[in-house]
């Protein structure tokens, strides 16, 4: 029970908070879904519903992108949670939603410092959101969407209250968490208390009112009308006119007349070919990206596991240290041939690849080279950052 509340979260107050943060994000889903299906006659309640169920994906891509360690198993796992989304929604906009969702994950996974994302916290300002499916619901004339746009706003009015409420709960009791004697149960209950009320009382206000909306408000957009019975008979007579009161009619019946520019066929497909090289190109480099920087952070046994990247204004970076190790294989620098003649005389002592985190002197003592010479040139190439002569290029080479 210690490990599977460890897996959820650290106490009662953080799996409550992840549970809204789910459910936050499954309501506009499931508002979509209703839209959508009410517009095509479909069972609109049911797909309601059914994009409730949204919220079991949305816990399930939390935990396989904070828990794994390699691109690999995410994939996989995304993978079944895309089918998992579709079989649930019932259409294949659960595929595409649970696509978008995975994007998102790996995206807040990779980034140097991940935090909390807006898909697992609640806000005030994606009432905005419900408010807009209601004025749509009214001006079509879609009865159902707009009372459960109702239900689902006010809901998600208590989601917000209740998710901030334990939020500033759980985030004063952490940063008091080693203070001596702190009555930690006495905090939770008066805050909690107070929070729960809060919610008692929003809910009994707003919960009546939105159910026993009938759904039935309907809107219609101002209509204007424009008079051409003037315009009609100046283009009969030919009279001019001034050609900032001729309307939109006028102007395209006189644009009709004007010769085209039509642009060459071979242009436009060399902008389609630039066009599409440059996002196979994008592609490649994100997906690059994609699978080298993923396992950068992790969390294993509830510690989590970052790999730190280089600073690259450093001067001691990995990147700069693994480019260090041999030179280019077009580099002719005096620096470069005595490296490449000391690698050589290694190579035909030992017969064999040495391990690379051998130091100069263990590799001559496991490759049986005593050259004191030409190990202090190798050093001076290598090391020194100063350039070698011509003459001990000459030298090393004997």
């Amino acid at each position: 029970m210690e490990k599977l509340r460890g897996f959820f979260g650290s106490s009662w107050r953080v799996v409550l908070m992840r549970f809204l943060g789910r459910l936050h994000a499954a309501l506009p889903v499931a508002i979509v879904c209703c839209g959508v299906y009410e517009v095509l006659g479909w069972n609109a309640l049911a797909a309601y519903f059914r994009g409730l169920l949204f919220v079991i994906p949305m816990a399930a891509s939390y935990y396989l992108a904070d828990r794994v360690p390699y691109m690999w198993q995410f994939l996989v796992g995304m993978v079944l949670l895309a089918g998992l989304s579709w079989l649930l929604l019932g259409h294949p906009g659960g595929l595409a939603l649970a696509i978008l969702l995975g994007l998102l994950r790996a995206r807040n996974r990779m980034s140097e410092e991940p935090v909390i994302s807006y898909m697992d916290k609640p806000t005030y300002f994606m009432l905005i959101f419900f408010a807009a499916a209601f004025f749509i619901s009214a001006f079509n004339d879609l009865h159902l969407l707009q009372r459960l746009s109702l239900i689902s706003g006010a809901v998600y009015f208590l989601i917000c209250v209740l998710y901030r409420g334990v939020g500033r709960l759980e985030n004063y009791l952490y940063l008091n968490r080693s203070m001596h004697g702190m009555p930690t149960g006495r905090i939770q209950r008066t805050a909690g208390g107070a929070v729960l009320l809060a919610v008692v009382i929003a809910a009994v206000l707003m919960l009546p009112l939105a159910f026993s909306a009938s759904g039935d408000l309907h809107l219609d957009l101002p209509e204007g009308n424009v008079d051409r019975t003037d315009l009609e008979e100046i283009m009969d007579t030919g009279e001019t006119v001034d050609s900032n009161s001729m309307g939109g009619d006028v102007l395209a019946q006189l644009s009709q007349d004007a010769p085209e520019y039509h642009i060459p066929k071979f242009l436009s497909y060399l902008f389609y070919a630039a066009v599409a090289v440059g996002l196979f190109v994008l592609l490649l480099d994100a997906l690059y990206i994609l699978f080298k920087n993923f396992r950068a952070t992790y969390t294993d046994s509830r510690d989590v596991v970052q790999y730190l990247k280089d600073d690259p204004s450093g001067t001691d970076t990995r990147q700069r240290t693994e480019r260090e190790k041999r030179p280019r294989l077009w580099d002719r620098s005096p620096n470069a041939l005595v490296r490449r003649a000391y690698r050589k005389a290694v190579l035909r002592a030992a017969q064999e690849a040495p391990e690379r985190w051998l130091t100069p002197e263990e590799l001559e003592a496991w490759a049986g080279v005593e050259n004191p010479r030409l190990h202090a040139l190798y050093e001076k190439a290598r090391y020194s950052g100063q350039e070698c002569t011509n003459e001990e290029v000459k030298e090393a080479r004997r």
